[in-house]
Order: C-alpha cells, then structure tokens, then sequence
C-alpha cells in the first residue's frame, strides 16, 4: 500500500492521529483545503482535516480540534460517524500507529478562517475535478470510504 510505503519512508509522527472529512448536509459538498507551502505536500489539496492526537486524547475530540485549529468551525456538528481507522506498526520503532478519520455532518457551510497549515479552500461536490494535486491521504480515504462520505 502506497500509504504505508510513505509513512514507513517518512516515519510516523507519534503514535496516534485523527481527523475529520467536514461534510456539509445542505449543500451535500465536502469542505477541501489547499496545503500551504509550511507543511509536508504543501500546495496539494485534502478534503481530511486533522493531526495528532494528543496524550490520552480522544480521537473524536482530536479530530474537532483539529478541525478548529485549521479552519476556526464552531458550529454544530449535526453527527459524527467513523468512516476508517488506519493501523501499522512502524518498522523502525516498533510502535503501533493509528489513524482515525470521521466525517463530521454540519448544517451549512462556512468560510474557513486558516492558521499556518492552509492557505485555500472549496466547497466540492465529490465530482468535478480537483484543481491540483491530491494529497496522498485524501486519495486513500476517497479509495476506501466515498461512499460513506457523499451519501
């Protein structure tokens, strides 16, 4: 698998991670962010919002901090569904790594306000196409769970 191949290379940061796919109710579209130049595949877009779990974090709190760190959403999250988690063990550490994603349904959708990680947005349907590269992350989690995301 190309994503573990690339972690394996990169190596894990952490033990654990989470993030959320904002999927908006009304619009029935994806919240998707262009990468800013400061982060790893800067100018590539994802539609996953997240990072690293926190000591003793919950996932699901993580990912809403995340998505608050990154886009500034205070707003009601309608509901919360888990739509992969993502398990290897670092050949290097020998430390289990896990990863969980959620797709967090608002209401309506808003303007993201960006910190360092960002630096655009769209709203996107699921499907035109994307108007730049995808991030590696965003391309496995559409290979294993666009159809629980656009539905």
């Amino acid at each position: 698998m190309r994503l573990k191949r690339y972690l394996r290379e990169r190596h894990y940061w952490g033990t654990a991670g989470a993030g959320a796919v904002v999927y908006c109710d009304a619009t029935k579209r994806v919240l998707a962010l262009k990468r800013s130049q400061a982060v790893d595949q800067g100018g590539q877009w994802t539609i996953v919002v997240g990072g690293a779990i926190d000591s003793n974090e919950d996932p699901k709190i993580a990912a809403k901090r995340e998505v608050f760190e990154e886009t500034q959403y205070k707003g009601p999250i309608k509901k919360i569904d888990i739509i992969n988690k993502f398990s290897d063990i670092d050949e290097y550490t020998q430390n289990e790594f896990t990863y969980h994603t959620f797709k967090f349904t608002i209401p309506y959708e808003f303007e993201p306000r960006f910190n360092w990680e960002n630096d655009d947005y769209y709203w996107w349907d699921g499907k035109e196409r994307i108007p730049g590269k995808l991030h590696f992350g965003a391309r496995d989690i559409l290979k294993k769970a666009k159809g629980k995301i656009f539905k």
